[in-house]
């Protein structure tokens, strides 16, 4: 009898090539799939237990934001308030692949850049109370928390489903998110273009993610004012084409931010025009009184000259006569939903 032949086995396929298809879910739940996912990754870390990597979370998020979808963007400026590493590494993803894909990297690269920013910080699992912190760090406590680039090569060992090449790959792109242009980063004080390319997209996506959120030291900057600030870095610490990308697809008024019209009204950001980084789409939510607007129909200030943003506003800050629409406005800085 002839010797039965075993079935070839393949090696496992890297998840860069995942197939572009529109996703199902909506972004709230792609949103909170990737939220749970990031808490499941750490809480697997800090026990150094293997887990299955969110290949589906990441892999949602970008066939969301590749479809048009810019929900997730407004999401992405939320923050969570029970540990903040959570919603930064969510928001610095959905950032990052924004990024790439206004970058038109093809599908590999584009999800090379995912997940390596939703991993960015997984070193920090080894530092969760450091991090937490509610007060400056001290020297030696920074040169603690700057190590965590380096414990994502080992940390990404427990990753189940992720090939050698793969694991390689990611663990290089993180080891470099905090390098800088100039050469005053870290680990390895690189400088232009011996920066991996990926990491120099997560780099803006993270500096601008943390300047616009809150931590338990400090308040954020809006989002308007963190844009300006990575403006600002953009002959130092950044790569210029890759801020000016950044600029041109989320504007000056990036969706979700609030701004005041010259007719005295509070608008909420609904969409960008490229181009025209100060007119963008908004929503009024309040009149020039101050109560609530009827209606709440979207205006195109591209197509409105008439109709202009007189100055961005924060809107945890703003005292408004309707009190009730202070607390919503407030609450909706915070990603509560299954807390």
């Amino acid at each position: 009898q002839a010797p039965v032949t075993p079935p070839a086995v393949s090696p496992p396929a890297s998840p860069f090539s995942a197939t572009v298809i529109p996703s199902p879910l909506s972004a709230e739940q792609v949103y909170t799939d990737a939220i749970t996912e990031i808490k499941q990754v750490l809480s697997a870390v800090q026990r150094a237990a293997p887990f299955t990597a969110p290949l589906a979370a990441v892999d949602n998020i970008a066939r969301l934001l590749s479809s048009g979808d810019r929900e997730l963007l407004f999401l992405a400026d939320r923050a969570t308030p029970d540990v903040y590493i959570y919603g930064h590494s969510v928001n610095v993803c959905i950032l990052s692949v924004f990024l790439a894909g206004s970058l038109k990297l093809d599908r590999e690269k584009l999800l090379r850049v995912g997940y390596s920013a939703f991993f960015h910080d997984i070193g920090m699992a080894r530092c969760m109370e450091l991090a937490q912190k509610n007060t400056k760090l001290s020297g030696a406590e920074l040169a603690q928390i700057r190590k965590h680039t380096h414990a994502a090569d080992e940390l990404l060992k427990l990753v189940k489903t992720l090939d050698t090449n793969s694991r390689n790959s990611i663990a290089a792109v993180i080891s470099q998110t905090h390098e800088r242009d100039n050469g005053t980063g870290y680990p390895g004080g690189l400088k232009g273009d011996e920066i991996d390319h990926a990491a120099r997209i997560i780099a803006i996506a993270d500096v601008y993610e943390a300047l616009t959120h809150p931590r338990s030291y400090r308040t954020r900057l809006i989002p308007h004012e963190g844009i300006k600030a990575v403006i600002g870095y953009a002959d130092s610490l950044f790569d210029n084409g890759l801020v000016k990308t950044f600029v041109e697809n989320i504007s000056l008024y990036p969706p979700g931010s609030y701004v005041r019209l010259n007719t005295d009204e509070i608008a909420r950001v609904t969409g960008i025009n490229k181009g025209l980084p100060t007119r963008p789409a908004v929503r009024v939510i309040l009149d020039a009184s101050g109560q609530r607007a009827p209606g709440r129909t979207v205006t195109d200030l591209s197509v409105t000259p008439m109709l202009f943003v007189k100055e961005p506003v924060d809107e945890t800050k703003t005292t408004f006569h309707d009190k009730k629409i202070s607390i919503e406005l407030k609450a909706m800085r915070w990603w509560v939903k299954g807390l």
